[in-house]
């Protein structure tokens, strides 16, 4: 195929009455091939082949609908501490900027992609919220038509500490 179009014309003789044919594809592994449809011919599909009669003169068309598999990559969050609102970037222009939002310390989001040339997906968080680090906060996955990939980010709460000092009688300087 070439832009997504393609053609084989075949030229069957001699075609006598009611001769059937069939044309099966062999499917590449990237690609599913999701609809056979026939012109001009009472076809029978049964994907990945249709069988039809041919009748001297008969022009018959079938086209072969392919689709490229795509690929499913679930980025997980994980929290400890708490819950936020995280800000991931992808390297794929087709996924872009996120947010991933944790209840109960998690939360998860899922992808479906076209594989072509690109098979490796990068992802990092962007601007952590004040009093989280990352842990870890970016990863990257190589994943092929058809596939999952699972991308794990994490952030850990930072602790926060208050020591208050009561004395009794005057003011003093202490150490802790």
């Amino acid at each position: 195929t070439e832009d997504g179009k393609g053609e084989m014309t075949m030229t069957v003789f001699p075609a006598t009455g009611g001769t059937e044919y069939t044309v099966a594809e062999d499917v590449p592994e990237e690609w599913d091939l999701t609809e056979i449809s026939c012109d001009g011919v009472d076809a029978e599909v049964d994907i990945p082949s249709v069988g039809f009669p041919v009748e001297p003169g008969d022009d018959v068309t079938c086209t072969f609908h392919n689709e490229r598999k795509k690929a499913t990559i679930i980025v997980m969050k994980e929290t400890t501490g708490g819950d936020g609102t995280f800000t991931v970037e992808s390297s794929s222009e087709d996924i872009g900027s996120f947010d991933l939002t944790t209840v109960e310390g998690s939360a998860e989001r899922s992808f479906s992609v076209l594989i072509g040339d690109e098979t490796t997906f990068s992802f990092e968080e962007t601007d952590l919220p004040e009093g989280w680090v990352g842990s870890p906060d970016s990863c990257e996955v190589t994943v092929d038509p058809g596939e999952t990939a699972i991308c794990s980010l994490g952030n850990i709460k930072k602790a926060r500490l208050i020591i208050e000092k009561d004395t009794i009688g005057g003011d003093g300087t202490f150490w802790f």
